[in-house]
């Protein structure tokens, strides 16, 4: 005879999932609602499979608005008169005809019902609700091609992330933001104008630490303090005479393009970049483009050595004018303060022919003793190559002594793949990629097991 096939036992209705008694089921309206209201919609809704009381309450209890979008200044379903009705995200763009100052009314009822992200766009630069910095349960706001009014009242004290794009804003507002705005951490100023008179702008923040600034052709002069920065993303113009970066030790990431100013020669004192590199020594990675590396090897140029080693540094990019005298030994003395260096990578600016460049002798013997490049440089990459004297021994140089090396990258022209290949045979390669990434030239990658 076989085996009598055994029943399946049910579980207990009462119980959980797990062992012990179903507490969730008893949880009151206002409890249940408390929760469901400090959760995001869809970890809200995954809720419904908790138990069958949950399902049922989920839907009825889950009044929000996760996200609108208006072109019109009203709603297209009115709202409710009293909360619990939470608004999270709303994007005002109306249309070209419509005046900004109507959406006055929209935004008085969306700061009613807790509205956390508001972003403001319109077709022109014309000026905004002066109730749009007045919204306290704000914690992102966007404005996008837009004025903000001089006379604007400011009261956001739960904004952590503000982006102003292509914003005509006075340098008073911009501190009335800074002032109110305490819990402040990310900041993105791009293309803004109207700071002041003095055709300068100041961001002056203990709490902000990320921080993208890239200003229009007419901005003057920048300053930048702000202590708690981790991330910065900074952009000079050409008519820029004045750079001030105060001190941020706790600094982790910086880009830096300082472009080509015709005042730059006369005022170079006006850049002053080096008491916030000095204060960088938690720094992981730098950038450095444009006419950054003559800014800095100008204000380093009486020490023989900098003053701080960036033990924690791993990648540094920098942009390097190969004809300068001063470029390529602050070079150097950077290279010799990055004692655990992973990942360097050289852009060659364009020189007129070999004979400006330095003599590399200068610097062979230097290059040897610098210890990153010895002991834990695993990447490298060389863009703009050109099989020029100077370039050439560099290169013969780092793959000689850099005996860590995993992977190599030169982007160089087409019409010098042949000297550029026999460049690179002084160290053999089991793998080799060649790609025609850019238009004019050639990347060869080559790979060390």
């Amino acid at each position: 005879m076989g085996r009598r096939p055994r029943k399946r036992r049910r579980r207990h209705v009462g119980a959980a999932a797990g062992e012990g008694p179903d507490r969730f089921s008893h949880l009151t309206e206002d409890l249940l609602r408390s929760i469901l209201n400090c959760l995001p919609t869809r970890s809200a809704a995954r809720l419904a499979a908790v138990s069958r009381h949950f399902r049922h309450e989920v839907s009825r209890l889950l009044e929000r608005v996760e996200s609108l979008t208006l072109h019109e200044p009203h709603f297209p379903d009115p709202l409710r008169i009293t909360p619990p009705l939470l608004i999270r995200r709303l994007a005002l763009a109306p249309h070209r005809a419509i005046p900004p100052s109507s959406f006055r009314p929209i935004i008085e009822d969306a700061a009613l019902h807790g509205v956390s992200e508001l972003s403001f766009r319109l077709t022109r630069r014309a000026r905004l609700p002066k109730n749009v910095l007045t919204v306290k349960s704000l914690v992102v706001l966007a404005l996008d091609t837009c004025a903000v009014p001089p006379w604007s009242d400011v009261s956001c004290p739960c904004l952590r992330t503000l982006r102003l794009h292509r914003v005509a804003i006075h340098q008073d507002n911009i501190n009335k933001i800074l002032a109110s705005a305490s819990c402040l951490e990310t900041l993105e100023m791009e293309y803004c104008t109207g700071h002041g008179t003095g055709k300068g702008c100041t961001v002056e923040s203990s709490s902000v630490k990320n921080l993208v600034f890239r200003p229009t052709l007419k901005l003057e002069g920048t300053v930048i303090r702000a202590s708690g920065l981790r991330v910065l993303t900074l952009y000079t113009r050409s008519r820029a005479k004045s750079l001030e970066l105060a001190p941020a030790p706790e600094i982790r990431k910086v880009y830096l393009h300082i472009s080509k100013s015709n005042s730059m020669k006369k005022s170079m004192e006006s850049f002053r970049v080096r008491p916030f590199l000095d204060a960088a020594v938690k720094l992981k990675c730098l950038t450095l483009r444009g006419h950054a590396m003559k800014v800095l090897s100008y204000e380093y140029e009486k020490n023989p050595k900098l003053m701080v080693m960036f033990q924690d540094l791993r990648i540094l990019s920098v942009s390097l004018n190969l004809s300068s005298e001063q470029e390529p030994v602050f070079l150097l003395k950077l290279l010799e303060s990055c004692p655990n260096l992973q990942k360097f990578i050289l852009s060659a600016a364009e020189t007129d022919n070999g004979s400006d460049l330095p003599r590399f002798t200068d610097h062979k013997d230097r290059l040897a003793s610098i210890s990153c490049l010895t002991t834990s440089l695993e990447q490298f990459k060389f863009l703009g190559f050109k099989p020029q004297e100077y370039q050439r021994e560099l290169i013969v140089n780092l793959l000689t002594v850099a005996k860590q090396l995993k992977k190599v990258g030169v982007e160089f022209d087409k019409g010098q793949l042949a000297a550029v290949k026999q460049i690179l045979s002084v160290r053999t390669s089991p793998i080799e990629r060649t790609s025609t990434k850019y238009k004019r030239n050639y990347y060869l990658e080559l790979e060390y097991s």
